[in-house]
């Protein structure tokens, strides 16, 4: 969606700069994909908002009418790609689409690989306590080494600023209530994704009752995060297997999926590209 959403503003921009007079950029930018291939091919397939629901379902069908072909994995099937009770009616025209224009394969397994994955290297801490926060102040420390370590402000595409609270070249931290207490989407995860490739979280609460957003907040950056590769360390409340045991209200598949990824984010596999943190983390098992 990074891609296309790019497109779509490099064709808003020639209508207000007036280089352009086609108001609608969505054909165009259908059209400009389909010249570059005929095959696209989509990996981890997902819809987590009512606008990118919009901009799939008139892309998709431009696509389709060009002659493409479309090859998507998914982890859920198309009538659960968007749960939106609120806008779930729009949305199905488009299930409908891709359930007629595309043949539905099920892959099932009773076996979550990603868990298989899972180490036991200290990047996901908890409960939260004095040593979490010490044992999380050392793996900083160790992997940001003598750069000096400073706050700054990314430009959104909205005109507004994220705050970064700590940041070191590509390292950054912040804590949860940083991220997740603030009405960020996934674009704004992906802004912070695109600059630090290694991000610190603290204080992770156990979710209840009282802030349902946070929750669908956590699992959207969760989701940003791992698409983009991010190598995260974070100090929660409680274990992974815990992380989501009061699911308020979300369904199987969200619960699954976020789980699943947190697991394979804190694996050896996951991280074996960033020297700094396996490193970091063998200095404190062995100290």
């Amino acid at each position: 969606m990074k891609d296309v959403h790019c497109r779509l503003n490099e064709h808003r921009n020639k209508i207000e700069s007036g280089r352009s007079k086609e108001y609608d950029p969505i054909p165009l930018v259908a059209h400009s994909i389909a010249m570059e291939s005929k095959l696209l091919c989509f990996d981890e397939f997902m819809v987590t908002n009512i606008a990118d629901a919009v901009i799939l379902s008139r892309l998709f069908t431009e696509l389709f009418a060009a002659g493409c072909i479309l090859v998507l994995t998914s982890n859920v099937k198309p009538d659960n790609l968007y749960k939106d009770e609120i806008n779930g009616d729009f949305f199905a025209s488009f299930i409908n689409l891709l359930k007629d224009k595309m043949e539905v394969i099920s892959l099932e397994s009773e076996t979550d690989y990603r868990r298989e994955k899972h180490s036991f290297f200290p990047t996901y801490i908890s409960p939260l306590n004095s040593y979490t926060s010490e044992l999380m102040d050392k793996l900083w420390f160790y992997i940001i080494g003598d750069n000096p370590s400073i706050s700054l402000d990314i430009t959104a595409k909205g005109g507004y600023n994220i705050h970064v609270p700590f940041s070191s070249g590509k390292v950054s931290r912040f804590s949860f209530f940083d991220l997740c207490d603030k009405a960020f989407s996934a674009s704004d995860f992906m802004e912070i994704a695109d600059r630090f490739n290694i991000i610190f979280i603290d204080n992770v609460p156990f979710f209840d009752g009282d802030r349902r957003d946070w929750i669908k907040r956590f699992i959207m950056l969760i989701d940003v995060f791992y698409e983009n590769k991010v190598c995260l360390i974070m100090s929660s409340e409680i274990g992974i297997e815990k992380f989501f045991s009061n699911r308020l209200g979300l369904d199987e598949f969200e619960f699954r999926r976020t789980v699943s990824r947190l697991f394979e984010m804190f694996s050896v596999k996951y991280i074996k590209n960033h020297k700094n943190v396996i490193d970091a983390c063998k200095f404190l098992l062995s100290s």
